[in-house]
Parts: structure tokens; sequence; C-alpha cells
């Protein structure tokens, strides 16, 4: 083997291991990154929703069911159970 090819399999293999570190590296980040605005979004989903009940006077369900089916956010499309402290369903949709 030539000097010249034994440069440029080393050069590969450091090049291949240092992009698949980056590669690693960047991939954690955004997995934490996707989780960490997941759960925000839930949290954002919960305090509107809260907020909603507590400031409607006559709260029913198909109002509520209405009120939020104009909302854009792909979250607010998946299924909400709300337990009141006793842990009794309060509202579900």
């Amino acid at each position: 083997m030539t000097l010249k090819k034994k440069i440029a399999i080393s050069f590969s293999i450091a090049f291949s291991i240092l992009f698949g570190i980056a590669m690693l590296i960047i991939y954690y980040a955004s997995v934490d990154f996707r989780n960490d605005q997941f759960r925000q979004r839930l949290v954002d989903k919960l305090d509107y929703i809260s907020h909603y009940i507590a400031n409607t006077p006559s709260f029913d369900r198909e109002s509520y069911k209405t009120y939020f089916q104009d909302i854009e956010d792909g979250l607010f499309y998946e299924d909400v159970i709300i337990l009141d402290k006793h842990k009794n369903l309060f509202s579900a949709r």
C-alpha cells in the first residue's frame, strides 16, 4: 500500500469518526429540545384549558368542544382528561 493510500484511508477514518460524533451530539440535543418543547406545549394547553373553564360561568362540554375546534395547534387535537382534586372526571375531550 502506498503512502498516498494510507494517508487517504487515515483521513477518511478520522473524518468519519468526527462526523459520527458530531451527528450523535446533534441528534441527542434535538431529542432533548423536542421533549422540552412538547412538555411546554402541554403545560400551555393545560393553562389555556383551565383558564377557559375557570372563566366560563356555565361550562358545558359542547361549548368546550366547539371552542377548541378552531385552534390550529396539532397538540390541541389530542384527547385531554381533566380530573378534580378527588381524581373524579371533570372534563374529557
